[in-house]
């Protein structure tokens, strides 16, 4: 749609339509559409409204924001404060995006051991978990 457009075409003033169509919009699916949306774009102003997104309550918004913020190779001191919170998120997507924000800020992979057995060994459906992994951007 038109925020995919936007976030793809790089044109200038992108970062302000995607804001407004945010802050007009009362549907999570358009807020979630902004976040991805901003992440293909580059530039402190766009990781700057990503951040400001993780930390709404949406469970699904967070994770996109978490998801945006690798793709615009937010700073490393950055993302990891960003993806914190989110390990305890109860929406299984949330957390495995801030498992990857932290493995991409640089977290060593002895210390994502504990909540990545935390993430695998959850009651909330692991059925969600395959999805959820089907979903993750590719490295």
């Amino acid at each position: 749609g038109a925020l995919h457009a936007l976030g793809s075409g790089g044109e200038p003033g992108a970062l302000d339509a995607i804001r407004r169509i945010h802050a007009r919009s009362r549907v999570n699916f358009v807020a979630v559409q902004a976040a991805r949306a901003a992440g293909g774009l580059a530039g402190e102003d766009a990781v700057a409204f990503c951040l400001s997104l993780v930390g709404q309550p949406y469970e699904p918004l967070r994770a996109q924001a978490l998801e945006s913020l690798v793709r615009l190779n937010c700073p490393a001191d950055k993302l990891l404060a960003a993806a914190r919170a989110p390990l305890a998120s109860p929406l299984v997507r949330t957390r495995v995006h801030a498992l990857l924000a932290m493995a991409a800020a640089g977290t060593p992979p002895d210390d994502l051991l504990e909540p990545l057995r935390e993430l695998l060994m959850t009651d909330d459906g692991l059925a969600r978990l395959a999805r959820v992994a089907k979903e993750a951007p590719a490295r």
